[in-house]
């Protein structure tokens, strides 16, 4: 097995579901997913909250693996919650999934910073640690697994470590959401510096081969274009 292409709910920024007013870099993003999904060796799908069905087209149902995602309430309004985490009840399917072998993780999906990062990292704690990473947590309020993980240290641990480039975990095509997670400042792409000699756990999950399509203004895409272009040494 050389390559694993995990597509983490790739159409939540559809026009019926994200709304965003950049639906012609959406479009550019999906046709490019569509084209990875189809000549991928070893597709594996999350779905989330919202689908036209057109990855399920391509990616077998045995392949396929429900995020973690609801609602949450706002003044009495329902908005989606989307993690990336695999949902707990298809855990055992997930873990089943992973080969023994593999060359290459690629992490797609929307949005960056947010869902498939999420992802990647409950993937690493599992490949690295052999842990689960995730405060699932039942309706009556207690862990399933009995005790909470504290996450967040165990994050900024790998994350200061660069076990996060050591692994084989990248992002590949990703759906960027300048409102989410903004790529240009400190909650983005951080670079190595004083106290992050390996740069943030964003930066580390991206190589050469990542793509990131921003659905923003064109006129606001050059600072994107300069921290994710191909030519920047992700080494």
């Amino acid at each position: 097995m050389h390559k694993i292409d995990f597509f983490v709910h790739p159409e939540h920024g559809h026009i019926d579901y994200g709304g965003h007013p950049d639906q012609v870099e959406y479009k550019r993003y999906i046709e490019c997913l569509l084209d990875e999904a189809e000549v991928s060796e070893y597709p594996v799908l999350v779905t989330g909250n919202f689908s036209t069905g057109i990855f399920e087209e391509i990616i077998p149902e045995e392949r396929r693996v429900r995020s973690d995602s609801g609602y949450f309430s706002v003044s009495g309004q329902k908005f989606p919650r989307d993690r990336g985490e695999v949902h707990r009840d298809d855990w055992e399917r997930f873990v089943r999934l992973i080969p023994d072998e593999y060359d290459d993780m690629r992490v797609h999906g929307a949005y960056f910073g947010g869902c498939p990062e999420g992802f990647a990292v409950q993937l690493f704690a599992y490949i690295w640690r052999g842990e689960h990473w995730h405060d699932w947590v039942t309706e009556e309020g207690n862990n399933i697994f009995g005790q909470k993980v504290n996450e967040s240290k165990l994050r900024k641990f790998h994350e200061l470590n660069g076990d996060f480039r050591k692994s084989k975990i990248r992002y590949g095509t990703v759906l960027h959401l300048p409102t989410l997670q903004p790529i240009d400042g400190c909650s983005g792409v951080i670079k190595p510096i004083e106290g992050l000699p390996h740069g943030n756990i964003a930066y580390q999950l991206l190589d050469s081969g990542s793509r990131i399509f921003s659905v923003r203004k064109p006129e606001e895409r050059n600072i994107l274009g300069n921290i994710c272009s191909s030519s920047m040494d992700f080494q």
